[in-house]
């Protein structure tokens, strides 16, 4: 009996560990060639142009997403035991639409819609501040994933952060990756300093007199913009405009829609804007 209970241990260990060898395989070859081939953006992509950076904070390692060496493609990668000071530049491709929501190898589904990318060979999760080499733009990334798995490409990001970045664009593009430790990173002054020139040169005003609903004022472009384009989406039969306007207390950035050429086309809107808890207030400017 003794011998039994033994047995069926051992067998039940055997089990446990091919579990665990299935599940770190699977997430370090996510990314087949068959797959590859059939990757592309959404069929009914939304606007990336808000989703924020990601805001680098201690993780802890991944169980199933660092082995000491994986296969992937006919090649072996050896993972790095440290992403200290480690930096890195080459070209930069994207995956989309065919990983969404599929599980990545930090054990997170794959967003699209979120600021991540994938590296060959960097523990994960780790945070990186991703540069493209020829516009100069910026974005902060969590890499939780593998990949690419070809010779010529150094980081995969997802269709968030390519559009932010402008690699979209061009499929692929030459980046520089800086990882970041999450205990000296100030994230509040990344932000600042990246737009730092938004109350420096404020947009020029195209205004055309008349009547126009006065929906909400920011002191942020940033968030007069998100503003505007929820209030767009909502009502598509005027166009919002965003006013600047300087003063000596402060400066603002109002949402407006119109001109109207009628008040009562203005009221039949500011009712259905009220009715969705807006506030809509009738002006002449």
């Amino acid at each position: 009996m003794m011998l039994v209970r033994k047995n069926i241990l051992k067998l039940s260990r055997l089990i446990l560990l091919f579990i665990l060898a299935a599940q770190i395989s699977g997430c370090v070859s996510l990314k087949s060639k068959s797959d590859l081939d059939a990757d592309g953006p959404p069929a009914f992509p939304r606007s990336v142009k808000y989703i924020p950076d990601a805001i680098p904070k201690p993780e802890t390692k991944s169980k199933y997403g660092n082995p000491s060496t994986y296969a992937a493609l006919g090649k072996t990668y050896r993972v790095l035991d440290s992403h200290q000071g480690f930096e890195e530049t080459g070209m930069a491709s994207w995956y989309g639409q065919k990983f969404h929501g599929r599980r990545t190898s930090s054990g997170e589904p794959y967003d699209m819609y979120a600021m991540t990318a994938a590296h060959p060979t960097l523990p994960i999760p780790c945070y990186a501040k991703v540069t493209h080499i020829e516009s100069g733009k910026t974005a902060i990334v969590k890499i939780n994933d593998r990949g690419p798995f070809k010779s010529n490409r150094i980081m995969d990001l997802s269709y968030a952060a390519a559009h932010k970045l402008g690699v979209y664009q061009k499929g692929t593009s030459k980046v520089k990756i800086q990882v970041i430790n999450p205990k000296e990173w100030n994230h509040d002054l990344y932000l600042a300093q990246t737009n730092k020139n938004h109350t420096k040169n404020p947009p020029e005003n195209k205004h055309t007199p008349g009547l126009y609903l006065q929906l909400a004022a920011f002191s942020q472009k940033t968030n007069a913009d998100a503003f505007a384009d929820k209030i767009q989406e909502l009502v598509q039969s005027h166009p919002v405009e965003i006013k600047f306007v300087d003063s000596t207390v402060n400066s603002t950035y109002r949402v407006q829609m119109g001109p109207f050429t009628q008040k009562h086309e203005a009221h039949q809107i500011a009712n259905l804007l009220k009715s969705k808890n807006l506030s809509a207030q009738l002006r002449q400017h």
